[in-house]
């Protein structure tokens, strides 16, 4: 019988990512454990702030399509579960300023997937939002299911609902080292070492601390993210 310290998964870093990962292992019927160094919820990682956008015709590549399409079934069936609102489906537009193909990219991965969008003109989108100012000649292409997430409801419900299926997540607790061994990986932290037979690490910046001794490529920047506060939001609607 597995000790109490012992389980089948243990995910190194509460966030979306490790938080997600063991929602994911928990309806699989894994006995997940996730240690946070912080707080479950907290300000420190790359899902810090109010919101994050959710767009499916992604300029990036067409590929990230259906991996969308499945995130955002799970966000409806989260909100059902947890009678929480985490996603709004306020709409968004793809802008390109001549010279760049950000918003034809877009518009190529919703053809690609059948996605429905909009493909206006610079005159359209300022008609249908008086706050906007799009200059002529930029491209615009609007979807109607793209918008936000809600993060700390997002995350709190997520970690919820993997407890519920007998997850845990274990705030506060540092992880200090970890290895392999023929049976599987440990993990020890200041009060405890924990076992199981597999380590997922979803460590967001800390990464290259945490993975070191494996001489990966890692390089953690900075992306600085800014939200406007909205006078009128008719303007917008």
């Amino acid at each position: 019988m597995p000790g109490s310290n012992n389980f089948d998964v243990i995910i190194v870093g509460g966030g979306t990512m490790g938080t997600a990962a063991a929602w994911a292992l928990a309806r699989r019927g894994q006995r997940a454990l996730v240690l946070e160094q912080f707080e479950h919820v907290h300000a420190f990682g790359s899902h810090g702030g109010e919101t994050r956008i959710i767009r499916h015709a992604y300029a990036e590549s067409p590929e990230y399509v259906p991996l969308v399409q499945r995130a955002d079934l799970l966000w409806q069936e989260l909100e059902e579960e947890s009678g929480e609102r985490i996603l709004v489906r306020s709409g968004g537009l793809e802008l390109a300023a001549p010279g760049y193909s950000h918003a034809r990219d877009a518009r190529l991965a919703a053809d690609l997937h059948g996605l429905a969008y909009e493909w206006l003109t610079p005159g359209e989108a300022n008609h249908r939002w008086k706050a906007l100012q799009v200059p002529d000649g930029w491209d615009v292409l609007y979807s109607a299911e793209s918008g936000f997430l809600l993060t700390e409801p997002a995350l709190r419900e997520m970690g919820s609902a993997a407890k519920r299926l007998g997850a845990q997540i274990v705030d506060q607790t540092p992880v200090t080292s970890w290895g392999a061994s023929p049976d599987g990986v440990w993990v020890t932290t200041p009060q405890e070492r924990f076992e199981a037979g597999s380590l997922i690490v979803t460590t967001g910046a800390w990464a290259g601390s945490m993975l070191r001794e494996l001489g990966l490529p890692i390089e953690v920047r900075r992306k600085t993210l800014w939200w406007q506060q909205v006078d009128n939001l008719e303007d917008f609607q």
